[in-house]
């Protein structure tokens, strides 16, 4: 899964060798706390079955609707807990996913990425409240469609009025290219 990804990077000290295996001699003790919200019952049990394995892991599961997920409250301040870091893993089409599923392809429309649009929208504007200024927000769904991917991060962006920008990514052995602008 994508949290426990996202956990063991934290866990690892990249000046490490052996950074990114896992190697429990190169696990350092994390600084920061990863709050994992789903609304499926079965993948938080998964992630908290797995992340079990992991030594001293700083995990919170939450369940609840992205979209409203609540504000949180630091009791010993009453301030109001945003986050450094922000990954938004949205529910999708999943058309991207089609070469290891296969039926996937079969019941795909144009509509499929309508769908899920609204809702992405949703968790990322919310995600972008929850997260501090000048924190960082990632974006992903297993999607192909322009409507559930550059589509919300155009809304998003437009909707945030210039208070957020995006950022280049730099990932060694990885050719990325730019997102659409246009598509029918």
């Amino acid at each position: 899964s994508k949290t426990l990804q996202l956990l063991d990077c934290m866990h690892c000290r990249m000046d490490s060798p052996s950074a990114m295996t896992h190697n429990h001699a190169a696990m350092a003790t994390p600084s920061g706390l990863l709050v994992a919200n789903d609304t499926k019952p079965v993948r938080l049990k998964r992630l908290i079955d797995r992340s079990r394995r992991v030594p001293a892991a700083p995990l919170v599961v939450t369940r609840g609707d992205a979209r409203r997920y609540p504000n949180l409250i630091w009791a010993s301040t009453g301030t109001r807990v945003r986050f450094d870091r922000v990954f938004c893993d949205v529910p999708c089409s999943g058309d991207g996913t089609v070469r290891k599923a296969r039926g996937l392809w079969a019941q795909w429309t144009p509509r499929s990425g309508l769908a899920h649009h609204e809702m992405q929208l949703d968790i990322l504007k919310r995600g972008l409240e929850l997260l501090v200024p000048g924190g960082v927000l990632a974006y992903s769904t297993c999607s192909l469609n322009p409507v559930e991917c550059e589509a919300v991060i155009g809304a998003a962006l437009s909707h945030a009025a210039g208070t957020v920008e995006t950022v280049h990514v730099n990932i060694p052995g990885l050719t990325l290219v730019p997102g659409l602008a246009t598509w029918r």
